[in-house]
């Protein structure tokens, strides 16, 4: 971002992780992480990059 640019004009970001084993043990191939507020969780932060585990 530049220097007095507004966050929500930051530019689409996402990050994957490659993992050869199953981070979780549920035996499925995608994790897709959500951020919430502890104690809140009906309340979702979107921090514009959505992070992925591919296993």
């Amino acid at each position: 971002m530049a220097a007095g640019q507004s966050f929500n004009e930051r530019k689409q970001t996402l990050i994957a992780f490659l993992c050869d084993f199953d981070l979780y043990g549920r035996n499925r191939p995608v994790y897709k992480l959500k951020t919430t507020v502890e104690g809140q969780e009906d309340i979702l932060v979107d921090r514009g990059k959505p992070m992925l585990y591919l296993t």
